[in-house]
């Protein structure tokens, strides 16, 4: 983005405001850095809407508010409205607490309206993400029913094709937490279960409990997902600190941690995150020079700035990265590299990590420019 200040790209992406969708500039890592890689909405979108020139900007006649954006985006920089993903949260667990299964619909799908009764209707299922599917098996859906349309002829197809990964990540993981959801996509729902759905759409679900039910719940996410200072009990001496741009979880990431919790211990800690997957592992080469740039642009808060007696590196909380790869990205020594298998007992347990320290005296980013320049001169002299 060269000739492009920050501010002039924050107000190209404060204008993307609109009842179906909302902009959340400060999280994007494209605008976060110019080295960014990551084209996830680009790639998701369907219908061209979403372009990056100077900035992102979204054609609101291609736009069709499928949501499939949303659901791509790693770090919460787009989220998807009416619904929101509050909303769906809500409604998937009720139907998994009151009738042991859930189920979504494609808005396109060839099902009557009698047949949608107690079934989530949503624009495409490729808005469907981890935390609605791993939740409904957290909260006691014994199965999960996605009720698709014509999706090879469909526009959206794209959607369809990014939801095999999500059931692919969400079946790991309940699994993982000794959990037998079984999830099933098809063009329709069982007899029995057609049946039972439209009972519950009678019954329904008042505006009045869904905002109670979202209070709630809210507050149980909160509690869950609250930030341990685990480095600075163990080791009062070791200074933690975060002076870059500002961070947040997405709201996704705060629920599907809330569902993980709620499911208690892994039987199996070991998780094969995969490429695209909701975490990474972190490995710090030789070759990293302590400079701390990847948890000053770090959209989450996953890396901290760290001092130790006279030594700097950073801290790495596996439970707040949503494998993004802005730190490897950005990295201009190459020297992060994310592994692709992680350990859900530090997730569970908000595990932090003391990586790659160094002597501050030898941070030669901190030298005075004179003083850099002479050195190079003295050094090539030599």
């Amino acid at each position: 983005m060269p000739g492009l200040s920050l501010e002039q790209i924050e107000g190209v992406v404060d204008t993307l405001q609109s009842r179906h969708l909302a902009i959340h500039r400060d999280r994007c890592s494209r605008q976060r850095h110019r080295h960014s890689t990551c084209n996830r909405c680009l790639e998701a979108c369907p219908t061209g809407a979403l372009t990056w020139d100077d900035g992102l900007e979204v054609d609101p006649e291609l736009c069709v508010q499928c949501g499939i954006c949303s659901a791509a985006c790693p770090t919460g920089a787009i989220e998807a409205l009416s619904p929101s993903h509050d909303e769906l949260w809500v409604q998937t667990q009720k139907a998994a607490q009151e009738r042991g299964w859930a189920g979504f619909v494609c808005s396109k799908a060839a099902v009557p309206p009698a047949g949608r009764q107690g079934l989530i209707e949503v624009s495409c299922l490729g808005r469907i993400d981890e935390a609605l599917l791993v939740g409904a098996g957290a909260y006691g859906a014994r199965s999960l029913w996605l009720v698709e349309g014509e999706c090879a002829g469909c526009p959206l197809a794209r959607g369809r094709q990014l939801l095999d990964g999500v059931i692919a990540r969400s079946e790991a993981l309940l699994q993982a937490f000794g959990r037998s959801t079984e999830i099933m996509v098809g063009t329709d729902l069982p007899g029995e279960l057609a049946a039972a759905g439209e009972q519950a759409g009678r019954s329904g679900v008042t505006r009045r409990g869904l905002f109670k039910t979202l209070v709630r719940e809210t507050a149980r996410v909160g509690e869950a997902t609250r930030v341990p200072q685990q480095v600075e009990e163990e080791e009062p001496e070791i200074r933690v600190y975060s002076d870059g741009l500002p961070t947040a979880l997405p709201e996704k990431r705060l629920l599907l941690v809330a569902a993980l919790e709620h499911m208690g211990r892994p039987a199996e800690t070991r998780f094969q995150a995969g490429e695209g997957g909701l975490w990474a592992g972190l490995k710090f080469s030789s070759d990293c020079t302590a400079c701390q740039m990847c948890a000053y642009f770090c959209p989450t808060g996953a890396l901290l700035k760290a001092e130790h007696e006279g030594r700097v590196g950073v801290v790495y909380q596996v439970s707040r990265c949503v494998n993004c790869h802005l730190c490897s990205d950005i990295c201009y020594q190459h020297a992060v590299l994310p592994l692709g298998e992680v350990d859900l007992g530090r997730i569970m347990d908000g595990g932090v990590e003391l990586l790659c320290v160094r002597q501050a005296s030898s941070q030669p980013w901190r030298e005075p420019n004179l003083e850099r320049t002479a050195k190079a001169i003295f050094e090539s002299l030599g």
